[in-house]
């Protein structure tokens, strides 16, 4: 029913190549395991999509990068940091997601710092069918503040992330005007996972003055919010 084709290829000595054609049009995941001479090779199917809201009863799990006491991550311009940030625009997130009809799987709790392992053990206990991690970026200001990087950025690991990537990037561009684009083969812990599709939106700069002001701004990032919302409906209709 899932496969096509495989085909073995030896590369050299101690190197094997497997690839696997699917019939279906979208890989949602797979994860593999080896015991002695054996290896399993599990791949998930996407989720059942309701045509009229592609998001009804989507399982999705958000993370709020950094957290607790020695893990503040970047600091803003003003002092802000960005654990408490991450933290204000999941909980939003996950009110505009709830209200959109989809099932909200939160993978840190307040200012703690659940290890990777931890975090993702919450989202694939709950069944998660996507992965989001929101974070807030810093960059070089050696040419002043306002002339720092500026504008969110999504970034993914594997190929099957890659369309969702793109599409929530092409709406929060809409939102901020400028933007960092879409960075692929990153090699963050909670996007390197496979077995749900997962990317990580940095949604701005607390090292730029206009960004960071945004980012305190509850309304702007329920607007952000709602466009990542939106990019997340738009790739559940692409599944077929």
């Amino acid at each position: 029913k899932t496969i096509k084709n495989i085909n073995i290829t030896q590369l050299e000595d101690g190197w094997v190549r497997m690839k696997i054609e699917l019939k279906q049009n979208h890989l949602w995941g797979f994860w593999a395991n080896a015991t002695g001479s054996n290896l399993t090779i599990n791949i998930k199917h996407p989720p059942k999509i309701n045509s009229e809201n592609p998001i009804k009863g989507i399982k999705i799990a958000l993370e709020a990068g950094h957290g607790g006491e020695g893990n503040t991550g970047a600091l803003g311009l003003s002092g802000s940091k960005e654990k408490n940030i991450n933290l204000t625009a999941v909980e939003i997130l996950a009110k505009v997601f709830e209200q959109s009809g989809a099932k909200v799987i939160i993978m840190r709790q307040g200012d703690t710092n659940p290890s990777f392992d931890e975090r993702l053990k919450i989202a694939y206990d709950n069944s998660a069918d996507l992965i989001i991690s929101l974070h807030a970026n810093a960059g070089n200001i050696e040419n002043g503040y306002l002339n720092s990087p500026t504008g969110p950025s999504v970034f993914y690991k594997h190929e099957h992330c890659k369309v969702f990537a793109e599409i929530v990037y092409g709406e929060l561009i809409n939102l901020w005007g400028r933007g960092e684009g879409v960075v692929k083969n990153f090699n963050y812990a909670i996007v390197r996972q496979t077995t749900v599709p997962a990317i990580l939106v940095e949604m701005g700069y607390l090292t730029h003055p206009e960004d960071e002001a945004k980012l305190l701004n509850k309304e702007v990032l329920t607007k952000q919010a709602e466009r990542i919302v939106s990019g997340t409906k738009k790739f559940l209709s692409t599944i077929k």
